[in-house]
């Protein structure tokens, strides 16, 4: 059946998401993340603050060592998010953050904060959630990561803690799949970046992290309305780094995590959001890439 997005929207704003059809257009809208615009939705604005501490890292050989004693590393994140339609199926959005570093290593302290990279994104809906009743809702995201924060060639601390950015442009495509059940939904997205070249740390000489593919399961119910409860899944497989025109040797990355989120649209404009995500700490959990334990909260206010 396909229903007409004045309708849908009209419904779910007289019901607060609580009737089980309603909630096909907006249970997953704020669950997690950045999100999506729901229905009746014209923009959002959304500010978020995380903090993650490193236990350890996986080395290139996937083993995992964990932090010597007197070593630590922590990140904090604010960040600003914004979302507007600029038609029925198109929505564009953006992401800035702001980090501040906090390393140490013995009598070595390192704090530093500068802007990360930030992100642009178009997000077109071809099939919205909820649309047809056997077809899920089908979304192409096309996206650049812009290198506004400060690279590993540049740093100036001792401990690399003014590091915030990968210090290249990252253009990327992904899809995403939903489906929904009443108050429950599925959601999967797998996304495509490839890293453009940029100044390595010779002169003249340019390096180029590899392609990498993103993949996040995420699935949730409402347990009241304008409550929603989700668990994500994410991985990352990313391939060798070029210097020049020649591979690094073992420079290939992996890691996975998995968490909790938690939505409460708590007024019609507003929403708290609270999200969790931990790695697996052992061999083999991943590849090249510090493990991660993040803890988030954010306030998203809507614009109808």
């Amino acid at each position: 059946m396909r229903c007409a997005l004045v309708t849908t929207a009209a419904v779910c704003t007289l019901l607060g998401a609580g009737d089980a059809r309603a909630a096909a257009c907006c249970v997953s809208s704020t669950a997690f993340g950045v999100g999506r615009l729901a229905v009746w939705e014209q923009g959002a604005a959304l500010a978020f603050f995380a903090a993650n501490a490193s236990p350890g890292y996986w080395n290139e050989s996937a083993k995992f060592v964990p932090n010597t004693p007197g070593t630590s590393d922590v990140e904090l994140r604010p960040s600003l998010a914004g979302l507007v339609r600029i038609h029925e199926r198109v929505q564009l959005s953006a992401r800035v953050p702001w980090l501040v570093n906090l390393k140490s290593a013995g009598s070595v302290h390192d704090v530093a904060a500068f802007f990360g990279d930030s992100m642009l994104a178009v997000r077109l809906e071809p099939i919205g959630i909820g649309e047809y009743d056997a077809v899920p809702g089908i979304a192409v995201t096309v996206s650049a990561t812009l290198p506004t924060g400060r690279p590993m060639s540049q740093t100036k601390t001792a401990l690399a803690a003014d590091v915030t950015g990968r210090g290249a442009w990252v253009p990327a495509v992904g899809l995403t799949l939903e489906q929904t059940w009443g108050r429950w939904y599925l959601q999967g997205n797998v996304g495509l970046a490839v890293p453009l070249p940029m100044p390595g740390f010779a002169p003249g000489v340019t390096q180029r992290f590899g392609p990498a593919v993103d993949v996040t399961l995420a699935g949730g119910v409402e347990l009241r309305p304008g409550l929603v409860l989700s668990l994500v899944l994410r991985a990352n497989v990313e391939s060798a780094l070029h210097v020049g025109d020649e591979p690094v040797t073992n420079s290939q990355a992996f890691d996975w995590g998995a968490g909790p989120a938690l939505s409460w649209r708590v007024h019609p404009n507003w929403t708290l959001l609270a999200f969790a995500d931990t790695g697996v700490f052992t061999d083999f959990m991943g590849d090249n890439r510090p493990g991660r334990l993040t803890a988030s909260v954010g306030v998203r206010r809507g614009f109808f």
